[in-house]
């Protein structure tokens, strides 16, 4: 069971633990505890755990100002922050990745597949450069946009490739959910207002919904090229919802 604890004093702490869990109203077993880490204060906002084959957990956090993570100080570069980190097993920090830049960025889920490679979704202002040859782009206008993003990483904490909605869709697209398929298949969920493009797929909310949308993106995960892009549900300011897909009743 992982999960984040708010301490004494309002300092965020990520907490690795295994328990045995009993059902209905046996008693449960007690938390054998493996580990616990102080990242930051009260500011730091946890959204994700993964764990891979080999017993390593990847956590995914939003911060505001600075978070140390396992001995390492991570400064925002604007408003929000994100920062994906690797612990081994015994909890100690393999690595942290830090994504920001002046604007808001924030990471939503985190997915790892069966050779440890790790996959984080979210939503950026950029630009962020993620290495030499990979960088989240900024919005083309005079305005910054909220952007949905996906970043494959190695069991190293090399980044492999990235996606992102077109910064020229909706002012507000944000890649919430990821999911893994047995067949190398990476899926995004997330919601947008007006209309969001990746690839040269792009959905538009009907002109009868002045609120938001959701979709659902399929991706290959070893290149991060995009399958498919669908819409999930439509749903108004005020109202009732409008699913556009019917098999999603």
């Amino acid at each position: 069971m992982s999960f984040t604890a708010f301490l004494p004093g309002r300092r965020a702490a990520t907490v690795l633990a295994c328990a045995g869990l009993a059902l209905g109203a046996q008693a449960q077993t007690a938390p054998a505890w493996t580990s616990a880490h102080e990242v930051g204060n009260f500011t730091n906002d946890n959204r994700g755990f993964a764990v891979d084959a080999s017993g390593n957990t990847y956590e995914v956090s939003n911060f505001m100002d600075a978070a140390v993570v396992g001995g390492t100080t991570l400064t925002s570069a604007g408003f929000i922050d994100a920062y994906l980190a690797k612990y081994t097993p015994s909890g100690t920090l393999a690595w942290v990745r830090h994504l920001g830049s002046p604007g808001l960025d924030q990471v939503m889920d985190v997915a790892v597949d069966a050779a440890g490679d790790v996959y984080i979704s979210g939503t950026f202002d950029g630009p962020i450069t993620l290495s030499s040859t990979i960088t989240l782009q900024g919005s083309t206008g005079p305005t910054q946009n909220q952007k949905g993003f996906i970043v494959r990483y190695s069991s190293a904490g090399v980044p492999l490739w990235a996606q992102q909605s077109s910064p020229s869709s909706s002012p507000q697209v944000t890649a919430s959910g990821l999911d893994l398929d047995a067949a190398g298949n990476l899926y995004a969920t997330g919601f947008f207002a007006g209309s969001v493009t990746y690839g040269a797929n792009t959905i538009t909310t009907p002109g009868s919904v002045s609120g938001y949308g959701t979709y659902l993106a399929r991706f290959s995960a070893a290149t991060g090229a995009v399958q498919s892009l669908v819409p999930g549900f439509y749903y108004p300011t005020t109202g009732s919802i409008n699913y556009s897909n019917p098999a999603w009743k």
